[in-house]
């Protein structure tokens, strides 16, 4: 099973058998990635879901936390490859765009490794050389998210750094979903984001008060008021709200992230050698 958003380990453990968490691909997920990513023969030319498939690999990327991508070496206190993720990663070898995330949201939470800061993070950069990485943010406070945006463009990482804005602290309870949009609008430290960068990420709408169906609404909205700037809406890749920003024209606006594909695009024949049936249970 994929599982998006939840990292504690006591999950992770007791999840039989767990092929991904969202951000960490494990070594039983990574021997599959050249058939996920070059789907083939496996995909129907005549079914409408394996054409879309199809389309959808060729604007596909990979975003991992950097934490499971790489850690310190305790010999040498630099930061390293964690193993197997050196094939998956390095820029020679990499079969689609890599970004990475700052593992910010699991700082918050305490979730993330108590090496995990600013300065392994920058590390982390110059050892993966991705083609994007998320700003540090802080979770609950905007003017500190864009200390850490400014902190990373000044030390190098402009081209490369994406802001991140988080949705709760402009969220009004009581407002419309497209009233709430329009006030996202007018924040001025979103604007500053889409005056600076063509990609701005939007955090939070997973613990809003914004139901699925009603997101692409949202981000619509939002497409509007910044015609030139796409947005990445954080963990958003579940059925409904990419259905809703289909049918809203906004594929092309709009990147969204996730692990429910994980499931969907395994051929028969690789499911049977990931999800082994138990006896009396159904696979």
């Amino acid at each position: 099973m994929g599982i998006a958003g939840v990292n504690t380990r006591p999950l992770m453990r007791a999840a039989d058998p767990l092929i991904g968490t969202a951000g960490n691909w494990g070594s039983t997920l990574r021997p599959h990635v050249a058939w996920l990513v070059e789907p083939g023969a496996a995909i129907s030319q005549a079914r409408l879901g394996d054409q879309a498939a199809l389309h959808a690999w060729r604007r596909a990327c990979y975003l991992l936390d950097y934490t499971y991508v790489a850690c310190p070496d305790q010999h040498t206190g630099q930061m390293r490859y964690r193993p197997g993720f050196a094939a998956l990663c390095e820029p020679t070898t990499r079969r689609l765009p890599l970004f990475l995330d700052s593992a910010a949201f699991r700082e918050f939470t305490g979730g993330a490794p108590s090496w995990s800061s600013y300065e392994r993070y920058c590390e982390a950069i110059e050892l993966v050389r991705p083609d994007g990485a998320m700003a540090k943010d802080v979770v609950g406070d905007q003017d500190g998210s864009r200390r850490g945006y400014e902190r990373l463009c000044a030390d190098g990482y402009g081209d490369l750094v994406i802001p991140v804005w988080q949705t709760m602290p402009c969220w009004v309870s009581g407002l419309s979903v497209e009233a709430n949009a329009l006030l996202a609008a007018r924040d001025h430290v979103l604007r500053y984001y889409c005056n600076r960068a063509p990609l701005v990420a939007l955090g939070g709408l997973n613990q809003s008060p914004c139901r699925r169906g009603e997101r692409h609404r949202y981000l619509e909205i939002l497409c509007r008021a910044f015609p030139d700037t796409r947005f990445w809406a954080l963990g958003q890749a579940n059925p409904v709200v990419v259905n809703g920003l289909g049918c809203a024209g906004l594929l092309d606006r709009v990147w969204v992230d996730g692990s429910w594909w994980i499931v969907r695009h395994v051929s028969p024949k690789s499911a049977a050698a990931l999800w082994p049936c138990r006896r009396g249970t159904a696979s």
